[in-house]
């Protein structure tokens, strides 16, 4: 299940080392015009792919990084992904989570077949920007470790931790309770034989971490949103550069 182990930086980086898209220090390749507009959404959307909050903007940073997948993919004669609005890709849901979803579709889904991949050099010249535009998880993450430590958040780590034992039975730290509640699901999820027994386990702890965990997310959240748009202001031009990249291979938000 490894409910875990799925961070936005893991799969953007594994995707920039398979050929799409230069490096930050590397051509942003491709041509800009500066008095073209871009879709409010669009960079919306891209911005919520490199900064991702917990909430349901999750929906949109999922949405914008299969997009990323597809989009140039099929430029280049390959497949695009099947849905865009797929959420069984999830990310860092101990840091990034959408409650309401996992509420009403459990912590994790059957995941969505990947399409095949077409040429790496062709998908970088696709989507050119996309090397520079998966970097900027590095300083997100960094962001998100600090927004994780401030007072207001570790305020909530005991009464978080408490409410998921109390409702689930499970071991869960007072020091982070979200990753050792999802560790505590994984180990007892991955030692069930039984698929009825798994799927109905996994939609009581789903529903437990749904209820339990609100506190602490709205206070993650507040600390990082103003971090987020510091570093969507410092990093706008790359933004737009991208998103007006996406939209010229048909992105739809």
């Amino acid at each position: 299940m490894k409910l875990l182990t799925i961070t936005v930086a893991a799969v953007l980086l594994g995707m920039t080392l398979a050929g799409c898209g230069d490096s930050a220090t590397g051509s942003a390749g491709g041509s800009r015009n500066p008095q073209a507009r871009v879709d409010p959404q669009i960079l919306s959307d891209v911005a919520a792919g490199a900064f991702p909050l917990p909430g349901p903007s999750e929906l949109r940073t999922m949405r914008v990084t299969l997009a990323s997948i597809g989009l140039p993919n099929a430029a280049c004669g390959g497949e695009n992904v099947r849905d865009l609005n797929n959420t069984s890709f999830r990310f860092d849901q101990a840091r990034y989570a959408d409650l309401d979803l996992i509420a009403a579709k459990g912590l994790t889904e059957p995941e969505m077949p990947q399409p095949a991949r077409a040429s790496p050099s062709c998908r970088m010249k696709k989507l050119p920007s996309f090397g520079q535009w998966s970097e900027l998880a590095a300083p997100w993450q960094d962001a998100t470790l600090t927004a994780a430590n401030a007072p207001s958040v570790v305020a909530t780590h005991a009464r978080t931790a408490e409410c998921l034992r109390r409702a689930s039975g499970l071991k869960v730290d007072d020091g982070d309770p979200t990753v050792s509640y999802l560790n505590a699901v994984d180990y007892v999820l991955s030692g069930l034989s039984s698929a009825v027994l798994s799927a109905q386990d996994q939609r009581k702890f789903s529903l437990v971490y749904a209820r339990c965990t609100r506190g602490y997310f709205a206070a993650l959240a507040a600390q990082l949103r103003p971090m987020k748009r510091r570093l969507v202001e410092r990093n706008r031009e790359l933004l737009e550069r991208f998103a007006a990249q996406l939209a010229a291979l048909g992105y739809v938000p």
